[in-house]
């Protein structure tokens, strides 16, 4: 399908807003930004950025979506092509390129923070597990049932969850640390916890 240039226009808008509100989030922090702020510096209206975000936690989901897209990709091109020695293989180095993804996507860490204290405080709304991140790691632990890999003494449930939950403290430390943390000091946590998983 043709995208049209009325179309890329709002597209380039829109990255230009998001580049913008990381920039001056990174810069004064997250609360101290206001959308106001954004506007000036993306030198629109403040009703354009209405446009194409309901507010500044709208931003979030904009950075979601971003990351999402990779854990797709990574599963597309390399857990689905590689050779592995099985499923609770696969399950590790998706964990490692997880953690990977901190690094790479550093400029967001203020955003990250953000996020990462509201599921503090929120600890019974854990992140929407619609997300390709939960769908590609379901599928993973799927594998690892049918291939006899995973521990079989434990639920599906539990063991997304104890995944989930030791990556999203080991992200909380980690933009705790404003990323001064190299991620590779938390690949033992995530080997140990996948040691754990294996079947017996």
């Amino acid at each position: 399908m043709t995208i049209t240039r009325r179309e890329t226009q709002a597209l380039a808008t829109r990255k230009r807003i998001f580049d913008v509100a990381i920039e001056l989030i990174n810069e004064r922090g997250f609360y101290q930004t206001t959308i106001g702020d954004i506007a000036e510096k993306a030198e629109i209206s403040v009703g354009c950025f209405y446009e194409y975000f309901d507010n500044k936690e709208a931003l979030l989901a904009e950075y979601l979506s971003a990351t999402d897209s990779h854990y797709q990709q990574y599963y597309q091109d390399v857990l689905c092509t590689s050779p592995f020695p099985d499923s609770m293989e696969k399950v590790r180095q998706y964990m490692h390129f997880s953690l990977q993804l901190l690094t790479n996507h550093s400029r967001y860490k203020d955003l990250l923070r953000v996020y990462y204290a509201y599921l503090s405080c929120n600890s019974n709304q854990l992140a929407d597990r619609s997300r390709h991140f939960f769908i590609v790691l379901s599928e993973l632990i799927d594998q690892a049932v049918s291939d006899g890999s995973i521990r079989k003494d434990l639920s599906k449930e539990f063991v997304i969850d104890l995944i989930v939950y030791l990556f999203r403290s080991v992200t909380i430390e980690w933009c705790s640390s404003s990323g001064h943390v190299c991620v590779e000091e938390y690949i033992p946590s995530i080997d140990e916890m996948i040691r754990f998983l294996r079947s017996r």
